[in-house]
């Protein structure tokens, strides 16, 4: 049973969450276990601001546990109550805790909560879901970045690359590298989702240059404009969304769920971005 909840809150968990499920194996799988499940426990530590939290940045998000720590854990007030609106009865939800009770150690151990969710529903550890935000931040920003131009025969002047194709590189050089660390991780998010914002306001068009400031992130329209996204199947059916957002705890959702966390907390950095023309 976890610290500061009772038995009763620690039951309804079990079975909102399934951790039941854990002992079924996957589709087609023959069941681990076939007897009477008496109880299941799972444990989650709370936020930890100290220097063994400290120490823990310089870590790899290896699990979810870590990565809660690293993105949630030591945001300011505004940044939390803008990732706690965001995330809140959408894709976290309390059955007990009042929403004007809700802390961030216990916004940070309902994440964690989430993606073993997540991980029971799907049978993927924490590092395919980071795959998969990685992968799809991909798919929507390269199609719309400018093309390096080629160069002229006879033509002296250098071949000038677009700004975005610039960054857009330094971003797929991150995206290349195997187990990141958060610090890495983060890099790639910002650059990425600034890239992403361009494209946005540039009504889905190819962009040649962007802002790279903090002050340029709209959690709310990035997030909203994920939504929107479209995918080509084959001609000549339809377009289907990118993100299938009706399987509850599925990949698609929980990459939404990824990148609402880290907008919020890029912008909890306050990192100060270049200006849109150097």
């Amino acid at each position: 049973m976890k610290a500061d909840h009772s038995a009763e809150e620690a039951i309804r968990q079990i079975k909102d969450l399934g951790y039941a499920l854990k002992f079924q194996g996957r589709l087609g799988e023959e069941r681990q276990y076939t007897g009477r499940i008496l109880a299941v426990n799972k444990e989650i530590g709370r936020c930890d601001t100290g220097s063994a939290a400290i120490r823990k940045i310089q870590n790899k998000p290896g699990s979810y546990n870590d990565f809660v720590r690293m993105a949630v854990c030591g945001m300011d007030k505004a940044a939390f109550e803008g990732l706690k609106n965001m995330l809140l009865d959408s894709y976290i939800s309390f059955s007990v805790v009042k929403d004007d009770d809700i802390t961030l150690d216990i916004f940070a151990e309902k994440l964690c909560d989430y993606f073993c969710a997540v991980e029971l529903k799907t049978g993927k550890q924490f590092e395919k879901m980071l795959e998969a935000y990685v992968n799809g931040l991909d798919a929507m920003v390269e199609p719309c970045i400018a093309k390096t131009p080629s160069a002229k025969k006879n033509d002296p002047d250098p071949v000038v690359v677009p700004r975005s194709r610039k960054y857009y590189e330094k971003a797929a050089e991150s995206k290349s590298k195997k187990n990141p660390t958060f610090t890495q991780l983060t890099d790639y998010s910002r650059l990425m989702l600034c890239l992403y914002t361009a494209v946005i306001r540039n009504n889905g068009g190819v962009i040649e240059n962007f802002d790279y400031s903090v002050e340029s992130l709209d959690p709310e329209m990035v997030i909203n404009a994920m939504k929107k996204e479209e995918v080509s199947i084959i001609v000549p059916f339809p377009k289907k969304k990118r993100f299938d957002l009706h399987e509850r705890y599925g990949m698609d959702e929980c990459s939404l769920v990824i990148s609402i966390i880290m907008l919020w907390k890029i912008i909890n950095g306050k990192v100060q971005g270049e200006c849109a023309h150097e």
